[in-house]
């Protein structure tokens, strides 16, 4: 699954909530159970555009629920409260398929408008993760070997306990389009480098091309609800188990038909 990521462009102050000059000001961006504050800003005044072409983040669904707030401070010898204006709207990704440029929603309420310019677009959950000798840590909850190391030489895959002296854990992340990747093995003797799953009885090796009859060498990263690291989805053509999941047990690595708590091992760190 892609990641969303909503670039804040500017933010465009038409009335600060202060009618007796200049206002400090707060605001701050939701989609869905994700908030970002985007900054204080003293000494606002109406009209006024504030540039910021920031990246948020978010976990992209179909129904994004999008709210801007903005918040006037008044000061408390004033005897009032804050004046707060917000705004929410939703956005149904199935119909209005990202990326959607210039986007802008606007929070007008309690003496304060302002109006939220931005893009949204989606992106592959590992682009950050991109290029030379990325390391592969798997997640399980039980304590042994979680470091995935490919073998050049027999082509196959396992999970070591340490790094050092062993070079079949440097891997390299490529975009392979289409929200997949490639992970290619940087061992340094010859022989075989894609990591393959067979999703027909679960095996993980590594395969010496990309592709068919190789399909199994393109995977696809999801994000978790809570908490960090990635689940990895075989994209094999074949139906069958397709969760790369590690066995800190005994360092095996085979595919799983599911992921999360049942199969602690199919979260991953990169």
């Amino acid at each position: 699954m892609p990641i969303g990521v909503c670039r804040v462009l500017r933010i465009e102050v038409l009335d600060d909530g202060d009618d007796w000059g200049s206002a400090d000001m707060q605001f701050w961006l939701t989609i869905n159970d994700s908030t970002t504050f985007l900054g204080r800003f003293p000494g606002v005044e109406d009209p006024k555009t504030i540039q910021l072409n920031r990246d948020v983040s978010f976990r992209l669904a179909t129904l994004l629920n999008i709210t801007f707030r903005a918040v006037d401070e008044e000061p408390e010898f004033w005897g009032t409260t804050d004046q707060i204006a917000q705004h929410t709207f939703t956005l149904n990704t199935s119909v209005f398929p990202l990326p959607r440029n210039g986007a802008s929603v606007k929070a007008a309420d309690d003496g304060v408008a302002a109006r939220l310019v931005f893009d949204l677009f989606a992106q592959n959950a590992l682009t950050d993760r991109f290029g030379d000798n990325r390391r592969m840590k798997c997640l399980g909850r039980i304590p042994g070997p979680r470091w995935l190391d490919g073998n050049t030489v027999e082509g196959s895959v396992a999970l070591v306990e340490n790094l050092a002296g062993h070079s079949g854990t440097g891997w390299r992340v490529h975009d392979m389009g289409n929200d997949s990747v490639a992970f290619e093995c940087q061992g340094h003797l010859a022989g075989p480098r894609w990591l393959d799953g067979n999703t027909v009885n679960g095996t993980v090796r590594l395969a010496p091309v990309t592709g068919a009859p190789f399909t199994g060498t393109r995977w696809r990263a999801h994000v978790p609800d809570m908490g960090d690291g990635v689940y990895l989805e075989c994209l094999g053509n074949v139906e069958g188990p397709r969760w790369l999941d590690g066995n800190t047990t005994n360092g095996a690595v085979t595919l799983a038909p599911q992921m999360g708590e049942s199969f602690s091992g199919t979260l991953w760190r990169i």
